[in-house]
């Protein structure tokens, strides 16, 4: 269901970058969707809590241990950190996974990426090396019966903070990177940066025909930093 090559990154990039008016009209495709019929996949104008399922049972520890202890022996004495869990059809469809995001005890042995640590019920899947620090949303975008999973990624510097977006997908013991999306996100008011502000983009996806892919697309949208305990007032500068 799948072609990256027909996802028009760069558009997607720039209008996360760009400040200018990007006024396009609405295009149609061949089977008659327009983008009119385009469907919000996230929007970073709201700080949205991570999504929880149940924490892992005892059983459920006991198979992660023993995972561990074939796979990681030489690790079992650090200690393991749950960051938060997912639940959705991540396997294959008509059932239902929990992903639990984990770091620490050697679950993940790429540099610099978490664990994502897959349940069906008790039994355990699979760990797959992720890059992330939260799992946004479990959403069936190719409409297979199978979701797909947003991630991001956050970093803070010199009072900026800019959290960047990804679609990722679990195929067997492969873990499946479909889309980059750039920045989402970008909040400069605790820096030395002029115009002080925060930019926020909404990703929309358009599902698949039977003759078409996914298309992916962005509006940007900025605010002025809001005073303490006020939220920001967004007005859309980019995208279609």
């Amino acid at each position: 269901m799948w072609d990256v090559g027909m996802v028009n990154r760069a558009r997607i990039l720039a209008a996360l970058l760009l400040l200018a008016c990007g006024c396009e009209k609405y295009t149609t495709s061949g089977s008659g969707q327009s983008t009119l019929h385009k469907r919000v996949l996230y929007d970073f104008r709201v700080i949205h809590p991570p999504p929880t399922a149940n924490r892992w049972s005892e059983a459920q520890g006991r198979a992660l241990f023993a995972w561990r202890k074939s796979n990681r022996a030489s690790c079992l004495s650090e200690p393991v950190s749950y960051v938060h869990s997912i639940e959705g059809s991540l396997i294959g469809p008509d059932k239902k996974e929990v992903g639990y995001l984990m770091s620490g005890g050697c679950l993940s042995q790429v540099a610099g990426t978490n664990a994502l640590v897959v349940f069906d019920g008790d039994n355990l899947i699979d760990v797959y090396p992720v890059r992330a620090d939260q799992l946004l949303l479990a959403a069936d975008v190719d409409a297979d019966g199978t979701d797909e999973i947003v991630t991001d990624e956050i970093g803070i510097g010199s009072g900026i903070t800019r959290v960047s977006a990804s679609l990722i997908r679990l195929e067997g013991n492969k873990l499946r990177l479909i889309e980059e999306f750039g920045v989402g996100r970008e909040d400069t008011c605790g820096s030395q940066v002029v115009p002080r502000a925060i930019t926020a983009a909404v990703i929309y996806y358009l599902p698949p025909s039977t003759t078409e892919k996914v298309h992916f697309s962005a509006e940007v949208y900025r605010a002025e930093c809001p005073k303490e305990s006020s939220a920001p007032v967004f007005t859309r500068v980019e995208g279609k």
